[in-house]
């Protein structure tokens, strides 16, 4: 789960679908937009192809470099950002 990312993140920017419906988060969009896509193709990666070097991203080192860094959500509910 990526930390204090909304719907509208996900878009790219001047997409005529984002709405003032669906709220943006807070952090910064571009290490958002890479933890997704790296995670993304390790996911693809280690299960359609049994890569199994791409493990590192969901489980290992890679992934909690993300949680370090705050991108990924930790797990726990202390880390989650509460809703205003």
């Amino acid at each position: 789960v990526l930390n204090n990312f909304g719907h509208n993140d996900a878009l790219d920017p001047g997409c005529i679908g984002a709405c003032s419906f669906c709220v943006s988060g807070g952090a910064a969009i571009e290490p958002q937009r890479r933890a997704l896509r790296a995670i993304s193709v390790a996911f693809l990666d280690r299960y359609t192809r049994e890569d199994v070097g791409a493990q590192s991203l969901l489980d290992g080192p890679a992934r909690a470099a993300y949680v370090t860094a705050g991108t990924l959500w930790n797990g726990t509910m202390s880390g989650l950002s509460r809703c205003p």
